[in-house]
């Protein structure tokens, strides 16, 4: 039976297009350097969406990379590109999900996107966060974690005594999924034509 939702946030709750931000960065490179494209596998973004280093020196790294001498701003905006919008029916499906289940928020995410995310949900819904959707909040660069290492869901089934086996997890990266799964934890993968509230809808979790 379950009693606990393990909500992923990019493709989950908010769209995202990471080819996007991959075509914004391709866009600010030097040419001859860059000649086979931008991958976001860089160690350097791990590395940010854990908090190991600085929006600052993520900045810097990407210049490297691109081989650019880019504005801060013009590097932030292509790095947010990718972030597009949180429908409300969304919000509408954490809220009925609060009313019966225990519900998480668990994201690899970083500094800059962060901020993104809550602009956009002030300027849209007239509230900064999630808080009020979610039992709890875990973002990977501030908790030093990022999916799919296993310390991330031991830590958050740890932190707030879920038992794995009463425990659904949504997220759309198929790596996530198989991490999840190894620790018993049910697990269901959203996709565009699968979205979160049609697979709650699936498994009479919600109406």
């Amino acid at each position: 039976m379950i009693k606990n939702i393990i909500f992923d946030y990019g493709e989950v709750i908010v769209n995202v297009d990471p080819d996007k931000t991959i075509k914004a960065l391709e866009a600010l490179a030097d040419k001859e350097t860059l000649t086979q494209g931008v991958s976001l596998n860089q160690t350097f973004f791990h590395e940010f969406e854990r908090g190991q280093i600085t929006a600052a020196d993520f900045r810097s790294n990407l210049k490297a990379l691109l081989n650019c001498k880019s504005t801060d701003e013009e590097l932030d905006d292509a790095w947010n590109a990718m972030l597009e919008d949180l429908p409300e029916e969304n919000l509408q499906m954490l809220t009925d999900v609060k009313t019966k289940y225990r519900s998480f928020l668990l994201s690899n995410t970083n500094e800059l996107h962060l901020a993104s995310l809550e602009k956009y949900l002030l300027k849209t819904y007239n509230f900064p966060d999630l808080a009020g959707f979610l039992e709890k909040e875990y973002y990977s660069h501030l908790i030093g974690m990022r999916k799919p290492d296993m310390e991330i869901f031991n830590f958050v089934l740890t932190e707030n005594k879920l038992s794995a086996a009463e425990t659904l997890f949504l997220d759309d990266n198929p790596a996530n999924i198989e991490a999840a799964k190894k620790l018993g934890i049910h697990t269901e993968q959203v996709s565009k034509s699968r979205p979160a509230i049609l697979i709650l809808k699936e498994m009479n979790l919600i109406s």
